[in-house]
């Protein structure tokens, strides 16, 4: 019977046995990437190119390699190095940060010279690529065991380029310390770099109104 103490007794001995097995169950269940939905995905596109002033070609490019698509929900997902994680950012009136995969690695935006720049979320990740389009980008999606990013700095001209909100700048400083041969860099006018390209994009269009005047 449900009232039975005898029985309740003996289930929350069970209970207490079996509780921290089915924990470490769920603990060790690996990581499954969120499926992307074709339905959101118009969100997505506009929100990283009307609002934030992505380049449609290039978020085209990030997409096509899966490195950027939607979920159901209508969020921006970027699937982190290995298909270990995923970075989510929200495209709603209430935008949020979340970061997906235990130990996942950092979002890879691959170049071809030998710098390497570390930054922290992946929409300031795809700012800084346009502005080094030659170098690989990394985004770290907040706090990084240095581990996991040696892989991907070993033998390269490393630029750790947070931006000068308090936390990132932690960031760097903690990653300085274990990369002390890198560079630090900053925007140069704005407190982001995404906010940094985008006033080089008014000020190029300023100057070219300009010319076009004369």
């Amino acid at each position: 019977m449900f009232g039975d103490k005898d029985s309740a007794a003996t289930l929350a001995t069970h209970l207490a046995e079996t509780a921290p097995r089915e924990a470490m169950k769920i603990v060790r269940q690996p990581f499954e990437m969120p499926k992307p939905c074709n339905r959101s995905c118009p969100g997505v596109y506009g929100h990283l190119t009307s609002k934030l002033k992505l380049p449609a070609t290039f978020i085209d490019e990030a997409h096509d390699q899966g490195l950027i698509f939607s979920d159901p929900r209508g969020n921006c997902v970027f699937a982190r190095d290995k298909s270990s994680g995923v970075f989510k950012v929200g495209t709603g009136n209430k935008p949020f940060n979340q970061s997906m995969g235990k130990d996942g690695e950092p979002f890879v935006l691959l170049g071809t010279d030998n710098g390497v720049y570390v930054t922290d979320s992946p929409l300031e990740a795809l700012s800084l690529k346009l502005m080094r389009p030659d170098s690989t980008v990394l985004a770290t999606g907040g706090y990084i065991a240095a581990d996991k990013l040696k892989p991907y700095l070993a033998q390269k001209e490393i630029y750790l380029a947070f931006s000068r909100d308090k936390t990132c700048k932690q960031i760097g400083d903690y990653l300085f310390e274990v990369f002390p041969k890198a560079q630090r860099i900053q925007p140069g006018q704005a407190e982001s770099w995404k906010e940094d390209r985008q006033l080089q994009m008014k000020e190029a269009m300023e100057k070219k109104q300009q010319e076009a005047k004369q």
